[in-house]
């Protein structure tokens, strides 16, 4: 056998090392990224909030009471605490045409938010008490309302009797009367106007409506007797009961 040539071998090892392109073709370019893609941010995971459930409490009150009114506040069977709840009052179709935002509570261990409310003065009549949750970030809002009636007060005169000198200087003296009519749910004393008659049927009869100043309101007594039966009479409104004070001074 003939002998290979050191020199054949190492053409041959070279030619086996190189990629020849077809005959007119030019080498490929390198590939470059395109920087014109817009950036992809990631995506936040989703949160699911607690489906919630609000209850409004039914009350009841009269005008000038302090009454506390109530909701309260869970997600499934669990009381959900440190909630805002606010608390309106708005009249029914067909009654007093009103809307009062009563305040805010928030809600405690148990779910409840109470809040205290003074009861101004409203006709007789339903009202809804609304509740409302807005909802926070992992709570959903939630609402509901409640009837709330709104009753009359009871009212009451009261009468202060003197007898003596209009002024320190003297002079001729008088009967009279400070009256005033209250409401006795917060002893209020109301500006209204009611009947006074004195010595109904009498000859020395004296009739005549007041209305009250400040809440109060002073009668002069006939000075020609010196006794005098007093009947004094509210006759109510939409808000108050009506009252009536008999009673016979003399001097």
């Amino acid at each position: 056998m003939r002998a290979i040539s050191p020199v054949l071998c190492l053409v041959a090892t070279l030619t086996t090392g190189l990629v020849l392109a077809p005959q007119g073709a030019s080498a490929a370019a390198p590939q470059v990224a395109p920087t014109n893609l817009p950036e992809v941010q990631p995506t936040k995971p989703v949160a699911i909030k607690r489906i919630t459930k609000l209850e409004a409490k039914n009350g009841a009150a009269v005008p000038g009471e302090r009454r506390n009114v109530e909701a309260t506040l869970t997600s499934g069977q669990s009381p959900l605490a440190g909630k805002t709840v606010r608390f309106k009052v708005r009249g029914k179709e067909g009654g007093p045409n009103i809307s009062i935002v009563l305040g805010t509570a928030v809600t405690n261990a148990q779910g409840k938010a109470t809040l205290e409310w003074e009861v101004p003065e409203l006709a007789q009549a339903g009202y809804t008490l609304a509740a409302t949750f807005a909802g926070d970030d992992d709570t959903r809002a939630a609402s509901d309302e409640a009837n709330f009636a709104i009753f009359k007060a009871m009212t009451t005169f009261d009468v202060a009797y003197n007898y003596g000198a209009l002024d320190a200087h003297g002079g001729p003296h008088f009967g009279t009367l400070l009256i005033a009519l209250r409401r006795d749910s917060d002893d209020e004393a109301l500006t209204k106007t009611f009947k006074v008659t004195i010595n109904e049927g009498l000859p020395t009869q004296a009739i005549k409506d007041y209305t009250t100043t400040n809440g109060f309101v002073t009668v002069l007594l006939p000075s020609d007797t010196n006794t005098w039966k007093v009947k004094l009479q509210f006759f109510g409104d939409a808000a108050n009961q009506a009252t009536q004070h008999d009673k016979t001074y003399s001097h």
